[in-house]
């Protein structure tokens, strides 16, 4: 897997950890990121597809 390169100042490492970091505590606490919230749902068809599937009953 490639892997990102380190700097001094970390790079993009240290704010992609923190973006994974928020993805999977809002995945896990089921609570929307501050930042998804001010997106409107009508410009971002595709997270709001995901999201009505995810809600939607196992069948």
């Amino acid at each position: 897997m490639p892997t990102l390169p380190e700097r001094a100042d970390g790079g993009a490492v240290r704010p992609f950890t923190r973006a994974l970091d928020a993805l999977l505590a809002s995945a896990r606490t089921g609570e929307a990121h501050p930042l998804r919230r001010a997106v409107p749902a009508a410009r971002d068809p595709g997270l709001t597809r995901a999201e009505t599937a995810l809600a939607a009953p196992a069948r």
